[in-house]
């Protein structure tokens, strides 16, 4: 069977949903920081080390065990273990893990090189690759719970410094949630600059009109 045959795109308020049912079905399990390991072992899927795959500019990638049958996501072995890595370990395994959410089907398909090479050149391949990097976002990064601590911590922060200064305020809250959620700064803040969070923007009106909560 084509491997590219049951492909297919999802809207952002889709994605956003996917994880937050994905996220829904821990119950007591969820966590924060969110630990996507668990998440993926309890799906079934192996996690493998796999050494030397950055050296071709591979970090992580999901695959079927030809010999098990199940689902296997390798990760380099360079970014597993090293400590400085860990938050991009952890995003490559969830955008991994999303593409097995959004793209079972066509993963179960792929069975040879060729299989891969075909889906790589894909016309629409960064279409899925840029959804599989929306969900692993929302899945590390929930939404409502990163609104929510982000409120908090607006209110904390203006009741201590004032109105002044938007930029310093943003990069703290940026900062510290980045720490909370164990993400890199640069995921965190293109969270929280775009939908459905869009608390840059919050804050910046906030301020503007000096206010100590977010909307």
């Amino acid at each position: 069977m084509d491997p590219v045959s049951h492909l297919r795109t999802y809207t952002l308020t889709e994605l956003e949903q996917i994880a937050a049912n994905q996220l829904k079905s821990l119950g007591d399990n969820f966590t924060i920081p969110v630990d996507i390991e668990d998440i993926v072992e309890q799906c079934g899927i192996d996690l493998d080390i796999k050494r030397g795959s950055a050296d071709r500019g591979i970090m992580g990638q999901i695959g079927t065990n030809l010999d098990t049958g199940k689902f296997i996501i390798k990760i380099d072995e360079k970014l597993f273990e090293a400590r400085h890595n860990q938050r991009i370990c952890r995003m490559t395994i969830a955008e991994e893990f999303a593409h097995f959410l959004l793209h079972r089907k066509t993963i179960e398909n792929v069975k040879t090189y060729e299989d891969v090479i075909t889906l790589k050149n894909h016309p629409h391949w960064h279409k899925y690759e840029r959804n599989a990097k929306w969900l692993a976002a929302a899945l590390l990064m929930p939404a409502g719970h990163v609104l929510n601590d982000s409120r908090e911590l607006y209110k904390q922060l203006v009741s201590s410094v004032g109105f002044d200064n938007p930029i310093a305020v943003k990069k703290y809250i940026r900062n510290l949630l980045a720490d909370k959620y164990d993400v890199s700064v640069s995921a965190m803040k293109y969270r929280l600059e775009n939908w459905p969070i869009n608390v840059m923007d919050k804050i910046d009106q906030a301020m503007r009109d000096k206010l100590d909560f977010l909307e």
